[in-house]
Parts: C-alpha cells; structure tokens; sequence
C-alpha cells in the first residue's frame, strides 16, 4: 500500500468514525491534508461507536465499546445487537474495540 493511500485509509477511518459518533450535525466541511471533506451523519443511536468494518454489500459492522455489534445499512437503519458474541468487560478504556 503506498503512503498517499495509507494516508487516505486512515482519514477515512477517523471522519466514519466521527460521523458514527454523532459528533458532525447535518452536514459539515471539514479541512484535511488530504483536502476538502464533507462529514455527514449515516447513523445515530449508537453508544460509543469504536470501530467499523465494511461488508461486502456495502453495510457495516459497527462495535459500541460496552460490548455490542451492530450492522448498519447504507441509508442509516441501525439493528439490534449482534447475538452471539462473547461477554465484554467495559471500564476505563477497556471493551469491544475493534471489528476486522
């Protein structure tokens, strides 16, 4: 992976991982070295969204950090939690972290 890419990865990551969060209202522009970039919610309800990974049908796996998985679609329809998944201990900054 080149570094222009490894770059852009990485500023993808943490914009999807803001706009999980709530953080952006409707819409909202944001500067980057990358250059311009448009921040919009695609989801919310989520508690403390933590990492994501997309599927191959374009929705994603979304972790909250208490210990919950929850696939979202591409128009924002958050599921139930995920079942079947072991039991997390949240404290601190400890709980479900990461999806790859």
């Amino acid at each position: 992976m080149s570094s222009t890419t490894g770059v852009g990865v990485r500023v993808l990551a943490v914009v999807v991982s803001v706009v999980l969060a709530g953080v952006a209202s409707a819409q909202q522009r944001v500067a980057s070295e990358a250059g311009a970039l448009s921040v919009v919610t695609v989801a919310e309800g989520l508690q403390t969204p933590w990492g994501l990974a997309f599927l191959p049908d374009g929705r994603m796996l979304v972790t909250e950090r208490p210990g919950r998985m929850r696939i979202v679609t591409a128009d924002g329809l958050v599921s139930a939690p995920v079942e079947g998944l072991p039991n997390v201990h949240a404290s601190g900054q400890g709980g479900l972290l990461d999806v790859v």
